[in-house]
């Protein structure tokens, strides 16, 4: 099926998305699916007595790296460092994975978001997780779905595979 992706908004996205909405809200709209990163925003939510349930991008890869994503298949990261990339295939026993590490500035690069696009759509994955950050890992995604030729779904998790891999704290579960 025809690559579609999965953005994260957290506070600091949506604090962004207010200040500059023209650049970031296609890239939203965009998305097959948009979950809430941040349980701030659920909290705020009832607050204003809307339901608005926490889906942690961090969360939503560890359940699919332990419940989903198998040893063997392959699995295109996109982000990231070589360090965590090693320690994240050490940790599930991943064989088959498919790693670019776009260049700082992204966000002003369109030759390298569409680089990383061609790349996912040379990789054929199932899973496919975007990890360098707002709104880039977004733009990338969105270009590789305009393309047409990439598959799989995309997880755009931001920090979520530092995590994973043991490369970074995440916070305590009471401050998230």
């Amino acid at each position: 099926s025809p690559f579609a992706y999965v953005a994260t908004p957290n506070v600091d996205h949506c604090v962004k998305f207010h200040r500059e909405p023209a650049p970031r809200a296609p890239l939203y709209d965009a998305a097959w699916l948009v979950l809430n990163d941040s349980r701030i925003l659920s909290w705020l939510a009832a607050r204003s007595g809307l339901t608005l349930p926490a889906a942690p991008g961090s969360d939503l890869a560890e359940a699919l790296f332990e419940r989903e994503i198998r040893a063997d298949e392959p699995v295109t990261i996109i982000g990231a460092d070589e360090a965590t990339v090693e320690a994240l295939a050490a940790r599930f026993k991943l064989t088959d994975v498919r790693w670019h590490a776009p260049p700082m500035g992204l966000r002003d690069d369109a030759a390298a978001v569409e680089r990383a696009a061609s790349f996912i759509a040379a990789q054929p994955s199932r899973f496919v997780m975007l990890c360098v950050g707002a709104p880039q890992q977004e733009m990338v995604a969105r270009a590789a779905a305009l393309r047409g030729d990439a598959g799989g779904v995309g997880l755009c998790v931001g920090a979520a595979l530092e995590f994973l891999a043991g490369r970074k704290a995440r916070a305590p579960h009471w401050m998230q």
